[in-house]
């Protein structure tokens, strides 16, 4: 329900599929993994007489009673914490921004300025064609309990890194005991926006609170195979049809590339990796069909090619930033590349929200008639 909107982090946890079915299905890869109960029970910190009694994470600790902790989830249980938010500057170039995280004082982490956020852009269309989001995952899962301090700087020049907040956050025990406060270092001097500066830090929300479930990890890695196994049902009809010669490629997306989405809800991470026979087929949307986000998790995964399966920059580009797009994929493996199109042949048929990305020179939205005129003007080269 509500796909686009949530995807995100602050909505219901709802994922997957709690049948019978699936939770047998999750009994036995739990057996598969640990062999025995006892060693489960080790790994988890529980105390499950028999594999049998183990459920899968279905209910938020915050508002349900558990029967047992590892009953737990939300969109954090599997122990990664995201720090995100998004940043413009119009009087600084966009590009070469990176933003800092500290913990209690700690460096962690620096991280570019450069994902797509369509929905700052909707709200902020004077913003232009920059890429204004940034995102860094903590891993929270071996953090001692307490109330963590987090900071959020924008790097520049050594006297002029500024600040832009701060958000304490708690790492629970099972029990639910009071967080305490923990140790703090003082921060790198820093200076204050000035009001050319626009950023909001979205995650985390000040005052939150996290549990780690390690129940969690493995339900989602049950999740991806059965994600893999749905796709190998469909790819085994393929192969006893005769389109058994037809190269086959999945038609999926990389939510990762989206920083204000949760990629656990997809559970599409292992299907994303070589799967013997069927070829990796993604739609891309945004930064990642011009930027570095996609190339950057191409470049580590062991696929030597790809296919898009749907393709939008989502903005006007001229033409050659067009071309340098299209010969980037070309070099860097892609074998086709597709649109969303509209037919207009289908009568009676909705053409519902989808058609706002269609590839059609009398459509707007998105600069779509931008991007087809100038495909057209590429392919007539």
């Amino acid at each position: 329900p509500d796909f686009q909107g949530g995807m995100g982090f602050q909505e219901k946890y709802l994922v997957s599929d709690y049948s019978r079915v699936s939770i047998e299905g999750f009994r036995s890869f739990l057996v598969a993994r640990f062999v025995t109960v006892g060693a489960l029970n080790t790994a988890l910190g529980s105390d499950y007489p028999a594999f049998a009694a183990v459920e899968p994470p279905s209910k938020d600790i915050r508002s349900q009673p558990l029967t047992r902790y590892t009953e737990h989830i939300d969109s954090y249980a599997h122990g990664s914490l995201p720090i995100s938010g998004w940043l413009h500057g119009p009087t600084q170039p966009q590009s070469g921004r990176w933003i800092r995280v500290y913990r209690n004082g700690d460096f962690l982490a620096r991280v570019p300025v450069n994902l797509s956020r369509q929905d700052v852009h909707e709200a902020h269309p004077e913003f232009g064609t920059a890429d204004v989001g940034w995102r860094f995952d903590l891993n929270f899962s071996a953090l001692p309990p307490g109330v963590h301090r987090l900071d959020v700087i924008l790097d520049g020049p050594a006297d002029r890194w500024v600040h832009l907040g701060t958000r304490y956050v708690s790492v629970m025990e099972r029990s639910q005991a009071t967080p305490r406060a923990l140790p703090q270092k003082d921060l790198p001097p820093t200076v204050a926006p000035d009001a050319s500066l626009l950023w909001s830090v979205d995650l985390p929300v000040d005052q939150s609170s996290y549990y780690f479930n390690p129940l969690v990890p493995l339900w989602h890695e049950f999740r991806g195979s059965q994600v893999v196994s749905y796709l190998r049902h469909f790819d085994q009809r393929v192969r006893r049809s005769c389109l058994a010669n037809v190269d086959t490629y999945i038609h999926q997306i990389t939510p990762f590339t989206n920083p204000s989405w949760d990629a656990n809800k997809f559970a599409v991470d292992a299907s994303l990796q070589p799967l013997a026979g069927i070829h990796l087929g993604v739609s891309l949307y945004g930064e990642p069909t011009y930027g570095t986000s996609f190339f950057d998790w191409y470049t580590r995964s062991k696929h030597q090619t790809y296919g898009i399966t749907e393709f939008h920059p989502l903005r006007a580009m001229s033409l050659d930033e067009a071309r340098l797009m299209f010969e980037h994929h070309r070099t860097g493996g892609a074998q086709f590349l597709s649109f969303f199109l509209k037919t207009q042949k289908l009568q009676g048929v909705p053409s519902g929200a989808a058609y706002q990305f269609a590839f059609d020179p009398d459509n707007p939205k998105f600069s779509s008639d931008h991007l087809y005129k100038t495909v057209k003007t590429l392919v007539n080269e």
